[in-house]
């Protein structure tokens, strides 16, 4: 018997892989597309701080800034675990790992991400997201090198 639930856990895991991909491409807009209007975001485990709401629109310049100085990004994403929990809800997991590049230089992290997401009448689009990292490789300053490079040119 087919699982009525496959659709759903297909096109959730479809929107989190487009928002890697649109992230690394440098394709903005797409990963813009990926959000609702307001997302809960915690990445405190990576940046201190606190969880917070804010707009898309607002998190995606700060990746675009954040981003578009290194040399390369690449987000290599683990099975997504994905959970229906009604007609409009769900959530997905998968372990995940980030490289940054700048100048010859690899600044690596892993660790899990947690989505959830709504859909809207049309689509799936994240309302929430948070990264807990479990482990970094090189060093955290190269993405200041590559904004004061930015910033030089």
């Amino acid at each position: 018997m087919p699982d009525p639930n496959e659709d759903v856990r297909v096109s959730v895991a479809q929107v989190v892989a487009r928002l890697g991909v649109s992230v690394d491409t440098g394709d903005y807009p797409a990963a813009r597309a990926c959000f609702a209007d307001e997302v809960m975001t915690d990445y405190t485990s990576l940046t201190g701080g606190e969880p917070a709401k804010i707009a898309a629109d607002d998190l995606i310049v700060g990746w675009e800034q954040a981003l578009s100085a290194l040399d390369a990004v690449h987000h290599l994403l683990g099975p997504a675990v994905v959970k229906a929990e009604s007609a409009t809800a769900a959530s997905l997991w998968c372990a995940g790992q980030v490289s940054h590049v700048f100048g010859g230089e690899r600044w690596t992290i892993g660790g899990h991400y947690r989505y959830s997401l709504e859909h809207d009448g049309s689509h799936w689009r994240i309302a929430a997201a948070a990264f807990d990292l479990q482990w970094e490789e090189g060093s955290r300053e190269l993405m200041s090198k590559a904004a004061a490079a930015k910033g030089s040119s």
